[in-house]
């Protein structure tokens, strides 16, 4: 009997010494999730840069809420319709919702009201739809890329 008890205390002992090594899961420094900086209600602008057309044009996304926002793109006419490209650039306005990663941010462009405009929607697939990878994200500067080596970048700064 007093065997028993001895060997039950003695297991309790070893099992709170066994436990006490380990580090408690119950941080107060938890690191956040993401990289990115709250992005809910915050404006940016910038460019988008295409090295494919060497060239870098007018970019710019608010984010309404954590999952919601608007982004307004640069098309160049007849660039994604097969059509003869002018030179012609005009800014479309499209509302997406988004959701982000460690290292990535993915968007989600509701193009419905470009349905009819299929060199509209290829573009915005180009310019904005998708997953992007996060390059640089701090309070006041975003950068964004396709994949590592692409040749279309985003680079935005927060409006105040």
């Amino acid at each position: 009997m007093i065997r028993e008890k001895l060997k039950v205390i003695l297991t309790i002992a070893l099992l709170g010494a066994v436990l006490g090594i380990f580090p408690s899961c119950q941080k107060d420094n938890k690191e956040p999730v993401s990289k990115t900086p709250q992005l809910a209600g915050t404006h940016w602008e910038g460019s988008i840069t295409d090295t494919e057309y060497e060239e870098s044009l007018p970019y710019k996304i608010i984010f309404f809420s954590d999952a919601k926002g608007e982004a307004t793109l640069p098309i160049v006419k007849g660039r994604w319709d097969n059509r003869k490209e002018d030179g012609t650039v005009w800014e479309v306005t499209i509302p997406f919702s988004y959701s982000e990663g460690d290292s990535y941010i993915e968007f989600n462009a509701d193009m419905s009201e470009y349905s009819g405009d299929q060199g509209c929607v290829t573009a915005i697939k180009h310019l904005l739809h998708g997953y992007w990878l996060v390059k640089r994200a701090t309070e006041d500067e975003l950068s964004f890329y396709r994949t590592p080596g692409a040749e279309v970048f985003i680079t935005l700064k927060r409006v105040p």
